[in-house]
């Protein structure tokens, strides 16, 4: 079974299970996988050890199925800055049913929508004439692996 840490503290927790020890990241939309033997009490301990950073003080980009519009040879994006703070640049990618990008593009800075209308950014892919984008994922990642508020509006899988 997975536990989706929707109302806990972001950071390093400490989870303990039937003796046995882990450490892991835990958040909002994070989820712990856990094996739970049949017609047994398990117990479960778990601990914040180092707090995160806030998720109020966290950028988030986002994208949707009406954001990604797909030509022939190209796609177009337009990715949102959906955090209390400004999103770094980020990279758009098209990625296969292989798990492997096949296009990329950068797209720049987005602030952050403080005043409660959109803020966004386009982009466009450009890949071969021989891709077929059926099943593939349209991604958005932000630059240097900074935290987010979810990782949940990222991705748009096409059909």
């Amino acid at each position: 079974a997975t536990m989706i840490g929707w109302g806990v503290e972001p950071g390093m927790w400490k989870v303990t299970q039937g003796g046995e020890t882990r450490h892991v990241e835990f958040e909002r939309t994070r989820g712990i996988d856990f094996t739970f033997a049949p017609n047994v009490t398990t117990e479960l301990d778990l601990e914040l050890e180092t707090p995160g950073q806030p998720l109020w003080e966290r950028p988030d980009v986002g994208i949707g199925a009406a954001d990604v519009h797909v030509s022939k040879g190209s796609i177009r994006v337009t990715v949102h800055s959906l955090g209390s703070v400004a999103a770094p640049p980020s990279t758009v990618s098209l990625i296969d049913t292989s798990g492997h990008v096949v296009a990329s593009a950068k797209v720049p800075a987005i602030p952050a929508p403080l005043d409660l209308l959109p803020k966004t950014a386009s982009t466009t892919l450009h890949f071969g004439s021989g891709i077929h984008t059926a099943d593939t994922r349209v991604r958005v990642e932000l630059a240097g692996g900074v935290e987010e508020i979810t990782q949940l509006n990222n991705e748009v899988v096409l059909h």
